[in-house]
């Protein structure tokens, strides 16, 4: 259902809080669109830092599989 009839103008300037940030349509659309890890994925190690991800996030660098804030330091 679109809120456009409900707009005063075309800015939103005064209408914050009269329609809901989101429904729970939106929620499970932003869900397909990008799924959260779930709790029985599997975890992989860093090889710089040693933090423990899931596999998924891990990246092949030059020097080995690292977790993202380790990527730029370690690929060449």
């Amino acid at each position: 259902m679109s809120d456009k009839s409900q707009k005063r103008n075309g800015f939103g300037i005064g209408e914050l809080g009269q329609v809901p940030a989101s429904t729970p349509e939106d929620e499970i659309e932003a869900e397909r669109l990008c799924p959260s890890v779930s709790a029985n994925a599997e975890y992989g190690t860093c090889q710089r830092c040693g933090v423990r991800i899931p596999r998924v996030l891990l990246m092949s660098a030059s020097r080995g599989v690292v977790c993202p804030d380790c990527y730029d330091e370690w690929s060449e």
